[in-house]
């Protein structure tokens, strides 16, 4: 997680939005979950360019190179591992999380780029 993409999202686009942020990006990603174990091949495609962009605007560039790294995978006939992707997932969704509560309770300030 990028602390200082998401003190730069708070200033931009205020404290407030954060949260809704979050929901969003938690649907998403709980979405993708369910979807990866069903979805053909070309969906899983698809799921992997979106969450690669989603993560790039939430300022998770692990999880965005590890949809970068299966979108080429999948397109190139290999398959991934589900559950190591869906372990990833839910690990930059906690950090995420977990970024939003400490700044927004101030126990970091803003500007701290952990």
């Amino acid at each position: 997680m990028d602390a200082r993409h998401l003190a730069d999202m708070r200033r931009e686009l205020g404290e407030e939005v954060v949260p809704e942020l979050h929901a969003l990006f938690a649907a998403e990603t709980s979405a993708a979950l369910l979807k990866l174990e069903a979805a053909e091949e070309i969906d899983r495609i698809g799921l992997m360019h979106s969450l690669k962009g989603s993560a790039q605007a939430m300022g998770m560039p692990r999880l965005a190179l590890v949809c970068k790294e299966a979108e080429t995978a999948l397109r190139e006939g290999r398959e991934i591992d589900a559950a190591e992707f869906a372990q990833v997932l839910r690990q930059s969704s906690e950090a995420f999380v977990a970024e939003c509560l400490g700044i927004r309770s101030g126990t970091r300030p803003v500007s701290d780029p952990r």
